[in-house]
């Protein structure tokens, strides 16, 4: 059994103790969240509130314009966003969370959008990249909102636009 202090400390443990440390209150209500963190567009939403509710810490990063996927990881790691550098960097090349996320690409490289974010200590890699990409979509759309024309001359340069910028903006 994980002891209630150590989960509500480190986040670890959320669906053995989520009963035990009253953060629901019943099986029906523990399976409908289990169920609701298999689906991928709302998986990395579940798990920080869950993260959240037993007490995880909020990291501010901030990403440089200019920076690769690798100084990405580093600083990742430094400040405790991700356990692990090389963890964070197997997800940046996922095949199948890469599809998941509409990216027809063998890496998310040109997808982590400088800016500054709040990530919880310790969260699965997958999650932050889920986050970064996330990011990304809402930063391009709002830019091609008031550059659709431009966008469209882009699309003459390959089948896919967004991919495109992508491509010369990194």
């Amino acid at each position: 059994m994980i002891n209630k202090s150590t989960a509500r400390d480190t986040g670890e443990g959320c669906g053995s103790t989520m009963l035990g440390c009253a953060l629901v209150s019943g099986a029906l209500t523990f399976v409908i969240i289990v169920m609701l963190a298999m689906i991928p567009s709302v998986r990395g939403f579940v798990r920080s509130s869950l993260v959240k509710l037993v007490g995880g810490s909020v990291q501010r990063v901030t990403i440089p314009e200019g920076w690769n996927r690798f100084q990405v990881a580093s600083r990742l790691e430094n400040q405790g966003v991700v356990a692990s550098s090389t963890a964070f960097l197997k997800a940046t090349e996922d095949p199948v969370l890469l599809d998941s996320l509409g990216i027809s690409s063998d890496s998310v490289e040109g997808y982590l959008f400088p800016d500054t974010y709040d990530f919880y200590r310790v969260s699965e890699p997958e999650d932050v990249v889920e986050k970064f990409v996330s990011n990304y979509l809402i930063q391009f759309r709002n830019v091609s909102r008031r550059h659709s024309r431009a966008l469209r001359e882009l699309g003459s340069l390959g089948d896919d636009p967004e991919h495109v910028a992508v491509i010369l903006a990194s």
